[in-house]
């Protein structure tokens, strides 16, 4: 598996590409979730009807839309992932991107109505750990078009790729590790 690691700079210009889709996707989503609830009750009133009755027949083309719905945002959903981008949740327009802080990987986080992104947090960290980008700007710091190679067999412990660790600006403590499922897996490559 190959992942992207976006700047801020990257990421916000590969925001412009996809809003459009994601906001298509956000509203096809509320569309699906519309039509499920319909198809909930109508799953109780035609219960024990017969074909012809007319909530079965409504609840048959429903489940045939829904369906069509489900293809729509599953392309859809892959599509911006193949673009570097993951979508945390659709129902909020929830979008991150992978980046480097020093020498961890961080997630950059972007919500729809957010004009760019203005947020990062840890790999486990979610939503709930988002941190404004400032003073700790992690995709400001390297270099543009990076590219990360999961590697199984990488074993530095503190998933320092270039050998020594950077210095830490004064005041800061210590860098916290990565998580255990990326430590022992990240190794940094350029492409």
């Amino acid at each position: 598996m190959r992942i992207e690691v976006f700047t801020v700079e990257e990421a916000n210009r590969r925001i412009v590409e996809i809003r459009p889709w994601l906001a298509r996707l956000v509203e096809t989503k509320r569309e699906y979730e519309r039509i499920q609830g319909r198809i909930d009750v109508l799953k109780l009133a035609a219960s024990g009807a017969s074909p012809g009755n007319p909530d079965a027949q409504e609840l048959a083309g429903l489940e045939s839309l829904r369906s069509q719905l489900a293809d729509k945002i599953s392309r859809g959903v892959a599509a911006i992932h193949r673009r570097g981008c993951l979508i945390k949740d659709l129902e909020l327009g929830l979008v991150d991107f992978y980046a480097l802080a020093g020498d961890r990987l961080v997630m950059l986080c972007w919500k729809i109505d957010e004009p760019e992104i203005q947020h990062w947090h840890t790999l486990d960290g979610g939503f709930a750990g988002r941190q404004p980008l400032n003073p700790f700007d992690p995709g400001r710091r390297r270099p543009s078009v990076l590219r990360v190679r999961v590697a199984a067999g990488f074993r530095d412990s503190r998933a320092n790729v270039g050998g020594q660790a950077p210095a830490r600006e004064p005041g800061r403590g210590p860098r916290p590790p990565l998580p255990a499922r990326e430590r022992d897996r990240v190794r940094r490559r350029a492409w």
